[in-house]
């Protein structure tokens, strides 16, 4: 009784989950049931393992030879045909590199079989064998349930280093006559020993504390150590051998440091100064080869002023209120005069006032920015026309919502009908739905199904907009990377129309709950509830203007994301609003300004221009770079704050520079001397009486005698 109970459930719980599989590839050959796959690559296990070897073993190796040369340039061809034919099917011809469409698997199984004919035991690895065995199983599963191309990709350079490899296979199965057309077989074995030594160096040597100079270092080692580890490394490795000296160590650890694979504890590399001490050595935050992400520009570092509120526009700087000083005393000054200098006065000054359309602007900047360099791009232009981005949706989606997070609309007459909005609060909350009010019957809920979905299939466009096609096909490529796939799509979801987003958060809730409600009754008899789902409702929420058959595919990966993280993507995302708001607090803020400094342009008017006619283009080319720079000079001759010092200093300063403006001015020696009228001289004695004893008494007339 229990085990045909168990029998019972597992033939359920296979069917349900066949279910979900690509109807398309049901009659190929191998495809209906992963049975026999599975049984094929058992038997291949077997015989290469146990069977193959021990069949071999009182026999005399076979002479496969020939056999070998025509299979590893059969395979060679087979290789260049596939590699072809990826390429001139999909790859070379329209496939996005971001979207994986087509797929496609082979696996080459045979040539294991080879080493166990030859018995050539020790090159069958296990390595080998389960790369053979677990290749084609997994394909399988991707082919029957993954049919999107998602691997087809690598399967392209997969082909590609098979022409490669088995054209070096065929050439050593020839003999010792085409060895000179292997030169290049060192140089690829130099590189796949180098590039393991790498990868083993990075990921097992040990890394921990240590302390240095009265500082201690978090995850580094010592010159000694990685010398040690790696002597030791090299010395058990098949590919080296015990022959491998200390000294040949630490030349390998110097290119290293060369190469930039290690780095000193302060980030010095790029000489071979490796030595065999106490110096401290750190592996690099990232790949030699990658380079460091530059800074957007929108992201400069905005200074930070006190978080004071902001005062209305009638207070005036006597009653704003500032904070304590505590620098009372008088002998705490008098200590830090020197070190403090004179602090000059200073004023507080309001910025000018931001429009609403001030700020509509820098939330549509700065998310427009946000997405950008979420999605890697150097321009928004080739996925979305930033001029059909409205600004207000933007504010409106992140600011309207209820305490569930859905968008509350200001407009009523785009609500959901109520009678749509009803249907699927029942099939929500199925099926304990408190506005149902008529008898249900036997099957109802499909009846109520079929209704939400005719009215969301013949809506005018979908819900993510046709002319948002393009960007959120592209976050499809991000998939890979959840959380920043997440917050693109989040960032996407604002730009929508108020009444779409509200709409698709309806939608989506109500399809979640339906797949976790196991009460809910079977709404297809052929298809499961989540794969229904997909299928019903990814063209009303994801398509483009012109039918293409791989929009369905692009709309169901993108509707099971959503549905999968429909909590975190359908909300508004923290940090971009934060940044945001600081950044528009920050132009509202007074500012504190000095005597002499500039008022604030932060937010002064946009410049314009105008068209020109041809003859004063060319009067400004010709005559337009020598009047800005007369005026200058008569502004510098006009100028009486100048000292004559100073003046003369200018004035020579501009002959210099400018000696043709400067002639036109002054043609003359003449014309130079009017800019500087000679002062009248005090005579000497009345010059002396003047300075001397300026505060004595009035003298008698007497004393001026001569």
């Amino acid at each position: 009784m229990v085990f045909s109970d168990l029998t019972s459930r597992t033939v359920h719980l296979y069917d349900e989950w066949i279910k979900d599989a690509d109807p398309r590839v049901g009659d190929w050959p191998l495809m209906s049931s992963p049975l026999p796959q599975t049984l094929i690559l058992g038997l291949y296990i077997y015989f290469v393992t146990s069977l193959g070897p021990k069949i071999m073993e009182n026999r005399k190796p076979f002479d496969l030879k020939k056999l070998m040369i025509t299979y590893n340039f059969l395979i060679v061809l087979f290789s260049l045909y596939m590699c072809y034919e990826f390429m001139m099917s999909g790859w070379g011809v329209g496939y996005s590199y971001r979207c994986d469409i087509v797929d496609y698997s082979r696996s080459p199984i045979a040539l294991r079989i080879f080493f166990v004919l030859r018995k050539k035991n020790s090159q069958v690895t296990f390595l080998h064998v389960f790369h053979h065995t677990i290749m084609p199983w997994t394909w399988w599963f991707g082919v029957k349930f993954a049919a999107g191309g998602l691997g087809t990709f690598h399967a392209l350079l997969n082909t590609a280093v098979h022409v490669v490899m088995y054209t070096y296979y065929g050439l050593c199965a020839l003999g010792p006559a085409y060895q000179k057309y292997l030169w290049w077989k060192k140089h690829l074995t130099t590189l796949q020993l180098w590039n393991e030594t790498i990868e083993l160096f990075r990921d097992k040597m040990p890394l921990r504390k240590h302390r240095s100079h009265f500082k201690s270092y978090e995850r580094c080692f010592t010159a000694s150590e990685a010398v040690d580890w790696l002597h030791d490394l090299l010395r058990h490795s098949q590919n080296f051998g015990p022959e491998v000296t200390r000294k040949q160590t630490v030349q390998l650890l110097k290119k290293f440091l060369k190469n930039h694979v290690i780095e000193d504890i302060k980030g010095r590399w790029g000489q071979e100064d490796f030595e065999d001490n106490r110096h401290l050595y750190r592996f690099p935050p990232s790949s030699p080869l990658k380079p460091y992400p530059k800074r957007s520009p929108y992201q400069a570092s905005v200074i930070k002023f006190p978080d004071w509120t902001d005062q209305p526009p009638g207070t005036t700087q006597e009653n704003i209120p500032v904070r304590p000083i505590v620098m009372n005393s008088e002998s705490w000054y008098k200590r830090h005069s020197i070190a403090i200098g004179e602090v000059p006065a200073c004023r507080l000054v309001y910025r000018k006032q931001l429009t609403e359309a001030n700020v509509e602007e820098i939330w549509k900047s700065m998310t427009l920015s946000h997405l950008q360099k979420i999605l890697e791009l150097d321009s928004l232009e080739e996925v979305l026309d930033t001029k059909l981005v409205n600004s207000k949706f933007i504010i409106h989606n992140v600011y309207s919502v209820s305490k569930q997070g859905v968008v509350i609309l200001t407009d009523k007459s785009k609500e959901l009908p109520h009678w749509v909005l009803s249907a699927m609060k029942c099939l929500a909350n199925w099926p304990t739905c408190p506005d149902l009010k008529q008898p249900m019957y036997s099957g109802f809920e499909k009846d109520v199904f079929k209704t939400i979905a005719d009215y969301y299939g013949h809506l005018k466009e979908p819900l993510l907009t046709f002319q948002l096609f393009d960007v959120f096909v592209s976050v499809l490529g991000l998939l890979q990377k959840e959380k920043i796939a997440i917050e693109a799509f989040q960032i996407c979801c604002l730009l929508l129309p108020p009444e779409n987003r509200r709409k698709l958060q309806l939608l989506i809730r109500m399809m979640v709950k339906i797949c976790l409600n196991k009460e809910m009754p079977p709404l297809c008899d052929g298809l499961g509830t989540r794969t229904l789902m997909v299928q019903m409702f990814s063209r009303c929420i994801l398509c483009s203007k012109e039918e293409v058959d791989l929009d369905e595919l692009l709309a169901a990966r993108l509707v099971t994301f959503l549905m999968d993280n429909h909590q975190e993507i359908l909300q508004a995302p923290s940090s971009l609003q934060s940044a945001i708001e600081d950044r528009v607090a920050h132009l509202r803020r007074v500012q504190i300004k000095y005597p002499g400094a500039d008022t604030d342009a932060t937010l002064s008017a946009p410049p314009f221009c105008r068209q020109i006619s041809p003859e004063e283009f060319e009067y400004q080319r010709v005559c337009g770079s020598q009047e800005p720079l007369a005026a200058l000079l008569e502004e510098i001759i006009m100028d009486t704050k100048l000292s004559v010092k100073d003046k003369k200093k200018k004035l020579k300063q501009f002959q210099k520079s400018y000696p043709e403006v400067y002639q036109e001015r002054f043609p003359t020696p003449e014309s130079e001397a009017l800019v500087f009228p000679e002062k009248s001289k005090l005579k000497p004695q009345l010059l002396m009486w003047a300075l001397k004893k300026p505060f004595q008494p009035f003298q008698r007339t007497r004393s001026f005698r001569m």
